[in-house]
């Protein structure tokens, strides 16, 4: 379940409830729920051109970010939306947001980069039409809008590196317009804001998003020792790529829970790379594993390393090889390929639950409901008794059973569903 920053949630208690401890480290890397997509970073200070991860120091990029109406109802009239931009320092050694010094549990201070004002931006599909459908009319306005700043580059530091997130509100007559309850900001953001950490957000937000890509600002010598810029005629100028590492959480894994995946990225000669694409599988590559995230390294100095993140949310209990391949992007080294190996178990009681919560909601008639859901209260008393062998026997009759019903006296699409949850449960049975 993915939970706003400052709240949690667990397989038996799925509902966000407050973290109650001390502070975490400076990491919401972690916090899959707020990244976004549509934040385009392009040269210079008018939009378009080529999305780019690397600037010289002092030269401007533009930002832009797409801001979204999703509801049926049109923003208020007068109404303005403010768009704040932001750039937060990040550890490319280590993976994550910076922290203050002597304080790893705060963060670095965050770069404030501008902000945007916008007009009402339209609901979704023109808004509520009673019984007809708004997204019938070829002509519906767009619900979304481009917001827009400026990044003046020659105020920070060279040969650093950045991630960029954006916060999004609605005014009307200087007061906070407010969403519908528990979503939305608990108040107007103060500004400047220090790190995302501290927008005010209420349970449910949309407000925050934070890009995922990792931005380097380099100095003018690094840029002229770049790949790209040098002329390389001595073979022992060839760089050489090197993971060193892949790190996973301890322990074994559980189902449908995402982790965070750590990979340590190493350039020992020569003059670097310039950009090497890192690709996340889970299984070998080359034995139709499954590509499941990818990270673009801006960049990597000779003799320094650089950690790239993956999200992974296993899907299947047992044994997992997650293999990373990095591929430098203008050829000058041959990919590179690390593995690592996870174990994922489950919740069963979890996953059964759920299955059973499925079969009531169907609605079938009172005697499938019933055979199904007492085949489903029989296996849960078997794992409890440690029976898994008459347990896995039973959840392939419950198979059978659903199959013959499939199309007949379940519809087809739901029974397909179920099918595939109880073949997921089977996988985990020990």
């Amino acid at each position: 379940f993915n939970c706003p920053i400052g709240f949690t949630s667990s397989q038996t208690s799925p509902a966000c409830t407050p973290i109650q401890q001390t502070p975490t480290p400076a990491n919401v890397a972690d916090a899959l729920f707020y990244q976004m997509k549509g934040l385009f970073v392009t040269p210079g200070t008018t939009p378009g051109g080529p999305q780019i991860t690397t600037t010289t120091q002092g030269q401007t990029v533009t930002l832009q970010a797409r801001v979204y109406n999703y509801s049926l109802a049109n923003m208020p009239a007068g109404a303005r939306v403010h768009v704040q931009f932001y750039a937060q320092p990040w550890d490319a050694t280590t993976g994550q947001f910076q922290s203050q010094a002597g304080n790893p549990n705060a963060f670095a201070a965050a770069a404030f980069i501008g902000e945007d004002l916008l007009a009402p931006i339209p609901a979704f599909c023109g808004g509520s039409q009673g019984d007809v459908d708004p997204c019938a009319d070829g002509q519906a306005p767009q619900n979304w809008v481009f917001a827009e700043t400026a990044w003046d580059t020659s105020n920070v530091a060279a040969d650093t590196y950045w991630k960029f997130w954006v916060v999004a509100w609605m005014e009307q007559g200087g007061q906070l317009v407010q969403e519908i309850g528990d979503h939305g900001l608990k108040s107007i953001p103060a500004s400047p804001l220090n790190s995302l950490a501290d927008v005010p957000i209420k349970t449910y937000s949309n407000n925050l998003g934070f890009y995922n890509q990792t931005f380097n600002v380099i100095s003018t010598a690094s840029a002229t020792e770049s790949r790209f810029n040098t002329q390389i005629s001595d073979t022992d100028q060839t760089s050489t790529l090197a993971i060193d590492d892949i790190k996973t959480p301890s322990g074994s894994l559980l189902l449908h829970q995402p982790i965070m995946i750590r990979a340590s990225h190493r350039s020992d000669t020569g003059p670097g790379f310039d950009s090497i694409l890192s690709l996340f599988y889970d299984g070998d590559p080359e034995k139709r594993g499954v590509l499941f995230d990818q990270e673009v390294i801006p960049g990597i100095r000779a003799g320094e390393s650089f950690v790239t993140l993956a999200s992974f949310r296993p899907g299947t209990c047992g044994r997992h090889q997650i293999f990373v391949r990095s591929i430098p992007g203008d050829g000058s080294a041959a990919p590179v390929t690390k593995a690592a190996t996870v174990h994922v178990t489950a919740d069963l009681q979890f996953e059964l639950d759920s299955l059973d919560r499925a079969i009531k909601a169907a609605k079938l008639k009172r005697g499938i409901e019933s055979l199904l859901l007492g085949e489903v209260k029989a296996v849960r008393k078997l794992l409890d008794r440690e029976r898994d062998d008459t347990a896995r026997y039973l959840m392939v009759a419950l198979k059978h059973e659903i199959r013959a019903l499939s199309g007949k006296k379940i519809p087809l699409e739901t029974a397909n569903t179920w099918l595939e949850e109880a073949e997921l449960i089977l996988g985990c049975i020990k």
